[in-house]
């Protein structure tokens, strides 16, 4: 399982980047706002990669929104408290019967028959992760939701503000001159 854990306060959990986790049995986060509704009732050890036991006693449903802006919802969701990223098990995904496909660089997840449509296509990175961008609905303020791209020119177009790209031409010839 991937999994990073240290002793962080909520605000060091990325609210809407979640990693895909073939290794995870259930869906994690260390970020308490994130969550609509908690069940404290649940009481369970999570396992992680390097066989120690971290306790948790909560799990619920987090509100997210499509990129149509359709309100949906992730459930059974484990809160793990200082844990500093949020994970999507891809179990738990194919046994809520979600079509999950991986494909050479990407990874693509269809919604419940009968709808079968696309819900979510994650490129790999280059250290071969599958981080997926989703913004919460639960935030007073949700976070803007990105495509990733293989062209890394949108991405820096983004990143300063939609700047020309022209601009980002001039900029990247400058920064190759020493």
């Amino acid at each position: 399982m991937f999994l990073s854990y240290h002793q962080a306060t909520e605000e060091h959990c990325n609210s809407d980047l979640w990693l895909l986790d073939s290794g995870c049995s259930n869906h994690i986060t260390g970020n308490k706002s994130l969550f609509s509704s908690l069940d404290s009732s649940v009481v369970t050890n999570i396992k992680l990669g390097d066989d120690s036991l971290i306790p948790t006693k909560v799990k619920g449903i987090v509100p997210v929104l499509s990129n149509q802006n359709e309100k949906m919802s992730i459930h059974e969701v484990f809160y793990v408290p200082h844990l500093t990223v949020n994970l999507i098990s891809i179990g738990q995904l194919l046994q809520n019967k979600y079509d999950v496909r991986f494909h050479d660089t990407y990874c693509a997840i269809y919604d419940k028959p009968p709808s079968k449509r696309l819900i979510a296509k994650v490129e790999m990175t280059k250290n071969r992760i599958f981080p997926l961008r989703i913004r919460s609905a639960n935030l007073p303020h949700p976070v803007v939701h990105t495509v990733s791209s293989q062209d890394q020119s949108w991405l820096w177009h983004c990143r300063f503000g939609h700047l020309p790209f022209k601009s980002l031409h001039l900029l990247h010839k400058q920064s190759m001159v020493k």
